[in-house]
């Protein structure tokens, strides 16, 4: 059976790059949709901000066996708006950072290929129009994975940011 996002986008292989502008597309989806295609992969995800909904939606991707390594990299000011949400993000994902951040992608990544997603959607689900690029360009996702490295070194990780003084 098709899902939507296969009546939207074409497969990885086939295509390098396709865009997308509408409210179908939703991130966790599209995420399955790419694993799916790649089998198990590393997956890097950077958001603003996450939602419950999304965090469920990556545990049940990595209890499925299609996540190996996960790194998350959120907005230090949302994720201060949503401190609840700190644990559940350590529990979803391997390594949680925060940092300055507003960029909104997912690098997944096997032996046999690199997927890059640019969206402009934060995990959370609303039904505003989200504007997704997929490419499986090594060069392009090889310099996104490059500048994103830097910005993950220089991001607290989740037991720094969770100590004392910054709550």
């Amino acid at each position: 059976m098709l899902s939507k996002y296969d009546a939207i986008l074409e497969p990885l292989r086939t295509k390098k790059t396709q865009c997308y502008l509408g409210r179908e597309l939703h991130v966790a989806g599209l995420l399955g949709w790419i694993l799916d295609q790649t089998g198990p992969a590393d997956v890097t995800v950077t958001t603003y901000s996450t939602s419950d909904d999304f965090l469920c939606s990556f545990i049940r991707l990595k209890k499925e066996g299609l996540v190996n390594h996960s790194t998350l990299l959120a907005d230090f000011r949302a994720c201060k708006r949503t401190h609840q949400l700190g644990a559940f993000m350590k529990n979803a994902f391997d390594e949680v950072k925060f940092g300055e951040n507003h960029s909104k992608l997912m690098l997944v990544k096997t032996k046999a290929m690199k997927v890059l997603v640019l969206t402009s959607q934060n995990q959370t689900y609303g039904s505003r129009h989200e504007s997704t690029m997929v490419t499986t360009d090594k060069k392009i996702f090889d310099y996104f994975n490059k500048r994103l490295q830097k910005v993950l070194k220089e991001s607290a990780n989740y037991k720094e940011w969770n100590s004392p003084e910054n709550n």
